[in-house]
């Protein structure tokens, strides 16, 4: 609880290289989605996981840049980042040599 009212913190850092291995080892996401004790998720979906999740699967018709093909997700951010396409833009990226439909996400500066 740092509400800045001269509360203090410790922070520990692993200084030794077998401490940074271990370190990211248990902290790698993969390790920390069920609990060891029970089995149980640790995290769940909440409002805004579940909010995004579904903001991810729309798309905006007529919008800038729609039916744009790239090449990869690197174009496509490029493309993004220069004012070429909008936010939930519908395009197409070249996996593979196969053209995959796809949404690009200004949230995340990633390719859904």
């Amino acid at each position: 609880n740092a509400d800045f009212d001269g509360d203090q913190m410790a922070v520990h850092i692993p200084l030794g290289p077998e401490a940074q291995i271990e370190a990211s080892v248990l902290m790698m996401a993969s390790n920390n989605i069920l609990n060891p004790s029970n089995g149980s998720p640790i995290a769940v979906p909440s409002q805004d996981i579940v909010l995004g999740c579904y903001y991810l699967t729309k798309s905006k018709a007529g919008a800038k840049g729609e039916g744009r093909v790239f090449g990869n997700g690197d174009d496509a951010l490029l493309a993004l980042e220069a004012g070429e396409l909008e936010t939930l833009t519908p395009i197409r990226l070249r996996i593979s040599g196969e053209l995959i439909d796809l949404t690009v996400s200004r949230d995340d500066q990633d390719v859904i």
